[in-house]
């Protein structure tokens, strides 16, 4: 099996249902699942989704909240935040249909219901959500990235990158979207191009450790281990999953059909 690191971005772009979202794509990905804002109108009690904290006791805490006001919009979409984080996603459709119902024209609502959408594999729905919302919201970098996740996970890498460079042209250097469509080329098999875009992207100062985490990634697919390790370590990765990452790229790039079995896991 695979690590968990790049278990997750095989999920999140290579399997119909993420994220990762590569990013969580970026993924894309991951920021969209861990930042606490949700919006302007968002109320100051939002928080963020911390991996380290008990995502049970957060998701009741929001779960509560919402149930006590339906039209609660931070309580809403952090509780589909929380559901997704802790893998139920399926469940987080509800809540963000019920909120779409009282904030029809609100894109911070509407993405949400699109990301919830396609981690619950309901890919083409999440796909026509975000389509309308973009129509009357395009200046918004998040929704054409976003888009463009769900867009690779169903196998339209040329759209997907097409949708990431909209959000590029909203948001100049965004890391996040240059990570999303440096995965995307991945995808698609052009890895120099990945490279240099997740490269560009972790020298951005709000770069996450997921970016640094796929520029590791797509430099293992090189067979360049030694910098894939490199780039790993300098982050807030620990040793030992360093090393198990590096082991199991070493083990799948030696295989003689790399993509094909990079797609089995």
């Amino acid at each position: 099996m695979a690590p968990t690191v790049y278990r997750n971005i095989f999920r999140r772009f290579l399997l119909a249902g993420t994220g990762i979202a590569l990013i969580a794509l970026s993924a894309c990905a991951q920021r969209s699942e861990t930042t606490g804002s949700v919006g302007p109108s968002a109320s100051n009690s939002a928080i963020a989704v911390n991996p380290n904290s008990d995502l049970a006791e957060a998701t009741r805490y929001w779960q509560e909240k919402f149930e006590s006001d339906p039209s609660n919009r931070a309580a809403g979409i952090n509780l589909a935040r929380h559901m997704r984080a802790s893998g139920r996603a399926a469940e987080a459709v509800g809540p963000m249909r019920q909120l779409s119902i009282a904030y029809p024209e609100d894109a911070g609502v509407m993405r949400e219901l699109g990301k919830t959408l396609a981690a619950s594999g309901s890919l083409d729905d999440a796909l026509r959500v975000l389509d309308q919302v973009i129509a009357t919201n395009n200046a918004d970098w998040q929704l054409h990235s976003v888009r463009g996740t769900v867009l690779d996970q169903l196998g339209r890498v040329d759209e997907a990158q097409t949708a990431y460079q909209s959000a590029l042209v909203i948001a100049p250097g965004e890391p996040d979207v240059l990570s999303n469509l440096g995965l995307s080329y991945a995808l698609g098999g052009d890895l120099t191009r990945a490279e240099q875009a997740l490269r560009q992207a972790l020298e951005h100062p709000r770069a996450t450790a997921k970016v640094r985490e796929n520029l590791a990634l797509v430099l293992g697919l090189q067979g360049r281990f030694e910098e894939a390790e490199q780039i790993a370590a300098a982050g807030q990765m620990p040793s030992a999953e360093v090393a198990s990452n590096t082991t199991y790229l070493r083990n799948m790039m030696s295989q003689p059909d790399r993509w094909s079995e990079l797609q089995q896991n």
